[in-house]
C-alpha cells in the first residue's frame, strides 16, 4: 500500500494499492510502474507526471507494508493471503480449500515477506496442529487449539502418505496412520488405541473414494483396508453386551431384581453404559453428570424370620457427578442416593402366618471417591507403567501395573478398609480387611477369544468384645478363569459362548478340615443386527455358593453379627467391559435364636432373555428365570430352601445424561410348603 501526499492538491492525496506487478494507479495520470523504485524515486516520478496538471507539485510517498500470511502444500489455492484481524488457522485452510489431511505445520517467522518452509528454519519455530483433535474441540466449543495467525506465518499442509488410513469416531486416539500393504481393519483399530466403551464394532463403516465419489462399505474386521480409507466407528446402541456376567451365587436378601447406577453393571446381567453427556470447562476440567433409577427390589425376608422385615418395595435414585482434571489424571466422583422403602415387620413365628405392621422409611446417603492416577506414555503404547490410588471414606486402594501391549496388562491391587459398628447389647465389632489382588487380562478386538485370569486372596480379621468373649479368625481365597469364544456370520449375526470355572477355599482357623467348593458357570448369547432394531436371546446357567461366617462369634444379649462376600469376577472386552468387584454386605444385628451361627447357600439359576432395541435409545426385553436354592443352616447337609420362576419385562429410556430404567414382573415360588413369606 502506497500513501501519497500531494501538497496543494488534496484531492490527489490518498492510499493507493500496489498491484502484484508493482504498479499503482492515480487519478489524472493513470497507471504508474513503481517496480524496483524506492519511495523517494517514486515521489519524483509522480511529481514529473503531475506537473502537467499541477504547477510545481510537492509529492511525498511512504510505503505501508501489508500483513500477510502464506499457505502452501496440499491445498487447491496456495499462495499469499492478507491477514485480517483475528484470522485463525482454520479460516485460512478454508480459504485455501484444503481436504483430507490430519495435520498442518505453522512456521512462525515474524514479519517474513516470503514463505518459509519447515526445513528452512529451526524446529522451535514450527508449530504442529492436529486437525482431528481440533475438529473435536470445535464441536465442544473449545477454541484454545484454533491458533490465531501472525504476520509472516507460513502454513504448510504436508502431502498425505499414499498408504495412510484415517480412523475416526468412537476410538481412543482418532487420526491418520501410515500402514503397510495388507493391513486389516482390526489392525488399524489397534493403531487407534481400540474402540471406546461407547463404540460398536458391529456397525463400523469404511468410507472410500471410488471414481471421485464417496461410498460407504461394511467390512469384516479381517478385511484389508485400502490407502485413503476412512474407518468410522459409530456409537453403540446395542442392548446385549458381548460379555455378560455369570453368577457365582446369590446371597440371602433381595429376591426381586435390581438396577444399578450408570457406573455399575445392571443386575439383570447386562453391562451398563453410562449415558453420554459431558460438560467441558476450558481444556482442563470435564464434568459428567448422570441420574438413574438405580435399585428396585422386593421380598428380602426370604426365611420369614420372626422380627425380620419384609421389604415390599425399595426404590433408589442416584445422582452422580464426576470431575476429571488434566494430567496427571485427577478424578473426583460424588454420588448420592435417595432411598425409599416400604416394608412389613413380622411378629409371628417362623413359617407361620404372621401378624404385621406396615411402615415406610426414607433415607439419604452419599458417597465420595477421590482417584489420582498417573500414566507415562511410551511409543506404541507398550510397557507403560500405571499407578492409581483411590481414597474413599474408610477405604483406601492402591493399584500398580504395567501395560505390556495394546490389549494385555498385568495389574496388582492392594486395598484396605476399616469399620466400627455398635450393636445393641454393647457389642462393638472392629475389623480390618486386606484384599491383595493380582490379575492378568488378555483382550482382543472383535470376536476372537479373550481370557481373564484373576487369582484373589482375601483375609478377614474381626473381633467382638463383650464379656471377654472373642471370635476366631477366618480366611478364604479363590481362583477363577473365564473364557469367551464367539463368531459372527455375514456381519449381521453373532454367537458367543462363555464359561467360567473357579475354586473357592474357605478355612476357619479353628477347623482342621478346610472346605473347597467348585464354582462354575456357562452361558450362550446370540444376537442379530437389523438396521433399525436389534433382536437377541441370552441363556445363562450358573451354579455357585455364598457363605455366612463359618467361624464362631459372640452372641450377647441375643444378638450377633455377620458379614458376607461375593467373589470378584473380571471380564473385559474392547468396547464394552464388565467387572463386579467384591460386594461387602457389612455387619448387622440379628436375633441369635432365629439364625444359626453358621450357614451357607447354593444357588442354581437359569436365565434367558429375548429383547429388541429401537434405534434412538429405547429397549424392551422379556426375561425368564428359574431359580433353585439349597441351604445348609448348620453345616449338616444340603436341603432345598425353595424353587421359583420369575418373568420380567425390562425396559429403559435415556436422553443425554438422564437415564431411567425399570423392570416389572411377577414370580411364583415355593419353599418347603411355606409360601407366605
Amino acid at each position: 500500500m502506497a500513501i501519497v501526499t500531494v501538497d496543494g492538491a488534496p484531492g490527489l492525496s490518498g492510499r493507493y494499492p500496489i498491484e502484484a506487478d508493482g504498479s499503482l494507479t492515480l487519478p489524472l495520470i493513470g497507471r504508474v510502474d513503481a517496480g524496483g523504485l524506492t519511495a523517494e524515486a517514486l515521489a519524483d516520478v509522480l511529481a514529473r507526471r503531475l506537473d502537467v496538471f499541477v504547477k510545481g507539485p510537492l509529492v511525498r510517498v511512504s510505503i505501508e507494508r501489508p500483513e500477510r500470511v502464506f499457505i502452501f502444500g496440499e491445498v487447491k489455492k496456495p499462495g499469499m493471503y492478507d491477514l485480517t484481524a483475528g484470522m485463525t488457522v482454520v479460516e485460512l485452510l478454508v480459504l485455501a480449500e484444503y481436504s483430507g489431511v490430519s495435520e498442518v505445520l505453522i512456521v512462525r517467522t515474524k514479519g517474513a515477506r516470503v514463505p518459509v518452509l519447515p526445513e528452512q528454519t529451526s524446529p522451535s519455530d514450527v508449530i504442529r496442529v492436529n486437525l482431528r483433535t481440533l475438529e473435536k474441540d470445535l464441536d465442544t466449543g473449545d477454541l484454545s487449539r484454533n491458533l490465531r495467525l501472525e504476520s509472516g506465518d507460513t502454513v504448510f499442509v504436508p502431502k498425505v502418505d499414499p498408504n495412510t488410513v484415517h480412523v475416526t469416531g468412537e476410538v481412543r486416539t482418532p487420526g491418520s496412520y501410515s500402514v503397510p500393504d495388507g493391513t486389516t481393519v482390526r489392525q488399524a483399530l489397534v493403531l487407534a488405541g481400540g474402540v471406546t466403551e461407547y463404540g460398536s464394532l458391529r456397525r463400523l463403516r469404511i468410507v472410500r473414494v471410488v471414481n471421485d465419489e464417496l461410498r460407504r462399505y461394511s467390512l469384516d474386521l479381517d478385511d484389508a483396508v485400502q490407502p485413503g480409507d476412512t474407518i468410522v466407528v459409530p456409537e453403540a446402541f446395542s442392548f446385549f453386551s458381548p460379555t455378560f456376567p455369570l453368577g457365582i451365587g446369590e446371597s440371602q436378601g433381595s429376591q426381586g431384581f435390581s438396577f444399578s447406577s450408570p457406573a455399575v453393571p445392571l443386575g439383570t446381567g447386562e453391562s451398563s453404559r453410562r449415558p453420554r453427556g459431558t460438560i467441558r470447562l476450558g481444556s482442563v476440567l470435564t464434568l459428567t453428570p448422570s441420574l438413574a433409577l438405580t435399585r428396585f427390589g422386593i421380598d428380602t425376608n426370604v426365611f420369614n424370620s420372626a422380627g425380620d422385615r419384609k421389604v415390599d418395595f425399595v426404590a433408589e435414585l442416584t445422582p452422580q457427578l464426576q470431575a476429571a482434571v488434566g494430567f496427571p489424571r485427577v478424578q473426583f466422583n460424588w454420588s448420592g442416593a435417595l432411598v425409599f422403602a416400604y416394608f412389613h415387620k413380622y411378629k409371628g413365628e417362623r413359617g407361620a402366618s404372621p401378624s404385621h405392621s406396615a411402615s415406610a422409611t426414607l433415607a439419604i446417603s452419599r458417597r465420595m471417591t477421590l482417584a489420582v492416577g498417573h500414566s507415562i506414555q511410551t511409543p506404541k503404547d507398550r510397557y507403560t507403567p500405571e499407578l492409581d490410588a483411590r481414597v474413599r471414606r474408610h477405604e483406601r486402594q492402591l493399584g500398580v501395573g504395567v501395560k505390556l501391549g495394546p490389549w494385555r496388562r498385568f495389574h496388582a491391587e492392594l486395598s484396605g478398609s476399616d469399620w466400627e459398628v455398635t450393636l445393641p447389647g454393647d457389642v462393638t465389632f472392629l475389623g480390618v480387611q486386606l484384599r491383595p489382588t493380582l490379575s492378568e487380562r488378555i483382550r482382543t478386538v472383535g470376536t476372537t477369544a479373550h481370557v481373564a485370569v484373576t487369582p484373589v486372596s482375601s483375609l478377614f480379621v474381626s473381633a467382638a468384645a463383650a464379656n471377654h468373649r472373642f471370635p476366631l479368625f477366618s480366611a478364604r481365597d479363590a481362583d477363577s478363569v473365564g473364557l469367551n469364544l464367539g463368531t459372527s456370520f455375514k456381519r449381521r449375526a453373532f454367537v458367543e459362548g462363555q464359561a467360567q470355572v473357579g475354586l473357592l477355599r474357605y478355612a476357619p482357623l479353628d477347623s482342621t478340615a478346610p472346605e473347597s467348593t467348585i464354582v462354575n458357570a456357562a452361558g450362550l448369547l446370540a444376537r442379530t443386527w437389523p438396521e433399525r432394531a436389534q433382536l437377541g436371546v441370552r441363556g445363562e446357567r450358573s451354579i455357585g455358593s455364598s457363605f455366612r461366617p463359618e467361624f464362631p462369634y459372640a452372641v450377647v444379649g441375643g444378638f450377633g453379627g455377620w458379614m458376607e462376600l461375593v467373589l470378584p469376577r473380571w471380564f473385559d472386552v474392547v468396547g464394552e467391559a464388565y467387572h463386579d468387584q467384591s460386594d461387602y454386605r457389612g455387619f448387622g444385628a440379628v436375633a441369635g435364636a432365629d439364625r444359626p451361627r453358621s450357614a451357607r447357600e447354593r444357588t442354581v439359576r437359569y436365565t434367558s432373555q429375548l429383547g429388541v432395541r429401537i434405534k434412538g435409545g429405547g429397549r424392551v426385553a422379556l426375561e425368564v428365570s428359574y431359580l433353585q436354592r439349597l441351604g445348609d443352616r448348620a453345616l449338616d447337609g444340603w436341603t432345598r430352601d425353595y424353587t421359583g420362576w420369575r418373568t420380567n419385562i425390562v425396559y429403559d429410556v435415556s436422553y443425554r445424561f438422564f437415564r431411567i430404567q425399570r423392570a416389572k414382573g411377577s414370580s411364583i415360588r415355593g419353599r418347603n410348603g411355606i409360601t407366605n413369606y
